[in-house]
């Protein structure tokens, strides 16, 4: 009985997860935020970036009052965005 109930949650869980999407794979990473803002793809209201925030792919990361840096993952290298002036 014990065995019937597992085999049938597992079975459950399989066809549950895959009628659901593949989750969007990141392509890159901040390191260092700087006052930076953040607009994920598709949304309206950017956000304040912090360390370590995951970027996929159709955000935007705007830089502040201080330089930002970001690990962009398909090129392997990390570009720094100069800070905002006026």
């Amino acid at each position: 009985m014990k065995a019937r109930f597992q085999l049938g949650a597992v079975l459950l869980a399989a066809l549950v997860c895959r009628g659901q999407p593949a989750r969007e794979q990141p392509v890159g990473l901040v390191l260092e935020a700087g006052g930076a803002r953040l607009l994920r793809a598709g949304d309206e209201l950017p956000l304040s970036a912090r360390d370590g925030d995951v970027l996929y792919a159709g955000d935007t990361l705007r830089s502040g009052a201080q330089p930002a840096a970001f690990l962009f993952c398909p090129e392997k290298a990390s570009r720094r965005l100069a800070p905002q002036t006026g």
